[in-house]
């Protein structure tokens, strides 16, 4: 009698989403067979443009020989090893992008005034974030004694945000809005004044069409002119009794700062000038045997001053 000694073979299933295995003679596996207490070499390489982050093994097997980490993009020679096993097992290999950025890394562009690129850094999927422009806000209006008659602050432009997977090096074109108005915010107008430009991302070009991701400028302020309007407190009133140059007059206190009133050196009487227009009323003031009354503006302005303006904000987002 005589006993034959025959070693085991296991199975082991090969599982790796972003990458391939081979044997050792370059043909593609998905599973090996491992000796009871033995190993077994196989090949491990990622897909372009990832990179090996690890290999595990279930039910007793363990796997060595290979190095980690973004840079590990080629092909390497693992072992696999049977530890006394008597069963099949499973080896999965994970991978992450062939990236020095960690997840969660960010850029941030500001205004320029022109257009940016931004080349993606490595295949993956990208959150973009993209802010408008605050519309135009008015301020620093002054009144003759240097306080501020009034403010004004422009709309706070839109948001919006999306998910763009490409691959590394694609080119993304950056138009980030200004609140002078670039890329696309409205004009100023007399006292209505620019709404903020929009920000948005492009791909495949530099056109409009081919914007993939928008958001709109805030609006404008308005600032609206309040002009002066004469009220009782502008004017001040003269008086004169005239019965000619040698007759008796009398005059009121406001008579001698009346723009009509002059001197007559012949006689040195006071009176009005003889038909005389006055420029602030229009109305025409004649000389005579008369009680005569006339109004005059003392508050050195016009229907043409400002006085003030009143603003209205800009339309726009919340936050």
């Amino acid at each position: 009698m005589y006993a034959l000694w025959k070693v085991n073979y296991y199975d082991v299933t090969l599982s790796a989403s972003k990458g391939t295995f081979t044997n050792t003679s370059g043909g593609t596996i998905s599973k090996t067979s491992v000796a009871y207490d033995g190993s077994v070499q196989v090949r491990i390489t990622p897909n372009t443009d990832w990179a090996l982050k690890s290999i595990t093994c279930t039910n007793g097997y363990t796997v060595s020989g290979f190095t980690t980490g973004y840079t590990q993009t080629g092909t390497q020679t693992i072992t696999i090893q049977n530890n006394s096993e008597a069963g099949t097992g499973t080896c999965t290999a994970e991978f992450m992008p062939a990236c020095e950025y960690s997840v969660g890394q960010t850029w941030t562009y500001n205004y320029t005034g022109g257009q940016q690129t931004f080349n993606l850094p490595c295949t993956a999927e990208y959150t973009i974030e993209v802010y408008g422009a605050q519309g135009y806000s008015k301020a620093d209006e002054f009144d003759s004694d240097d306080s501020i008659k009034s403010t004004a602050i422009g709309g706070l432009g839109g948001s919006a945000s999306g998910d763009f997977s490409s691959s590394k090096g694609t080119a993304l074109y950056l138009y980030v809005g200004g609140q002078n108005g670039y890329n696309g915010g409205g004009a100023t107008s007399g006292t209505q004044y620019n709404g903020g430009g929009a920000t948005d991302v492009r791909y495949g070009g530099t056109g409009t069409g081919n914007r993939i991701l928008v958001a709109a400028g805030g609006g404008g302020t308005i600032a609206e002119p309040v002009y002066h309007t004469h009220s009782s407190s502008c004017y001040a009133t003269c008086r004169i009794t005239t019965t000619g140059c040698w007759g008796g007059g009398t005059k009121n206190d406001n008579m001698i700062s009346c723009p009509c009133y002059v001197t007559h050196s012949s006689c040195g009487r006071g009176q009005y000038q003889s038909t005389h227009t006055h420029p602030d009323d229009g109305q025409s003031h004649v000389n005579g045997d008369q009680i005569s009354y006339h109004q005059y503006l003392t508050c050195g302005k016009s229907t043409s001053t400002i006085e003030r303006y009143n603003y209205y904000e800009g339309y726009g987002t919340s936050s």
